[in-house]
């Protein structure tokens, strides 16, 4: 995905030059958005311990949910 971005923004810098920098930013920005909607969300969750707590995790899997 870094590199997608890398691309998107060298093609918007370089835009101006021809249009072909033009084509490519279009595309890698295309491809940035649509690997966005392809992409299942992250879980995250923020706990506070204290001294001598713990914490379990466990992965389900999709069917037993």
């Amino acid at each position: 995905m870094r590199f997608l971005r890398w691309l998107t923004w060298t093609a918007w810098r370089l835009r101006h030059g021809s249009r072909f920098w033009l084509y490519v930013s279009v595309g890698a920005a295309a491809m940035r958005a649509v690997g966005r909607l392809l992409r299942e969300p992250e879980a995250r969750a923020n706990v506070d311990l204290r001294r001598g707590d713990a914490i379990e995790v466990r992965v389900l899997d999709p069917d037993r949910r």
